[in-house]
């Protein structure tokens, strides 16, 4: 559980750097979510860190995003996090 919290703690750190302020929860397994936005949780066991990917795969099957750098996980969260060029409106008009 500790290494899962910290993994959390540097995800948090390096998605401030972005400009992204997250919280995080804790569940009775150990794992720790760290809700981005709307619709978008990453999800750490202390080990990996992952979110459903913004696209599906084949035949329309659910993909993960999994990361084990929480650098590479935050840039690529903020970036998912992103609304579409133009359109800077986080939220439906």
């Amino acid at each position: 559980m500790a290494e899962a919290v910290q993994v959390a703690a540097e995800l948090q750190a390096a998605l401030r750097d972005h400009g992204v302020h997250t919280d995080t929860l804790l569940f009775e397994s150990g794992r720790v979510a760290v809700p981005i936005g709307p619709g978008l949780v990453a999800v750490t066991d202390g080990k990996h860190i992952w979110w459903p990917a913004p696209r599906r795969g084949q035949h329309g099957r659910s993909r993960w995003a999994i990361y084990r750098t929480p650098a590479l996980a935050a840039v690529r969260l903020a970036a998912q996090r992103l609304p579409p060029e133009g359109d800077r409106c986080a939220f439906p008009r």
